[in-house]
């Protein structure tokens, strides 16, 4: 189970990339392909809005629950695989504001066949699920569970 922040104007398409292939996101450049990012859990996705915060107001939102069975997923959390592909858990490589190297990898990832990445969230501990829904294949399944109001305390 993963979670989801949307804006409530996109609640209604939860599984929605729209958002991400307009603007980009840190795993894909502008125009160049959706992704659906998720968190691991509610306070993941609270952090991540909270980053976005401090360059833009925080709207309104909602938390969809996301159901996610996917068999093709290139872990970055993993240290054997970071050193596979010359990063350390302990550089801020994925974590860092400058998203063209991280863009360029999600771009590597997707066009080698992953379904997805698992990657550090860059807004705090926890982990989030970047989807490439282009690339999920017939064996994997995603499914929205609903959503309800999400509404961040004041405080972290």
């Amino acid at each position: 189970m993963f979670y989801r922040s949307l804006l409530a104007a996109f609640a209604p398409e939860p599984l929605s990339v729209e958002g991400s292939l307009q603007h980009g996101g840190r795993y894909n450049p502008v125009g160049a392909f959706g992704a659906m990012y998720c968190g691991e859990n509610p306070a993941v996705c609270a952090a991540e809005i909270r980053r976005r915060a401090q360059r833009h107001p925080a709207p309104r939102y909602r938390l969809a629950r996301i159901q996610i069975d996917l068999h093709r997923v290139l872990d970055l959390t993993d240290p054997a695989t970071l050193a596979a592909l010359g990063l350390r858990a302990e550089d801020e490589d994925l974590v860092t504001d400058n998203w063209e190297p991280t863009q360029r990898l999600g771009a590597a990832a997707r066009a080698a066949g992953f379904e997805g990445l698992l990657v550090p969230s860059a807004a705090g501990p926890g982990r989030n699920l970047v989807i490439f829904p282009d690339r999920v294949d017939a064996r994997s399944r995603i499914r929205s569970l609903g959503s309800r109001p999400f509404r961040l305390a004041t405080k972290p």
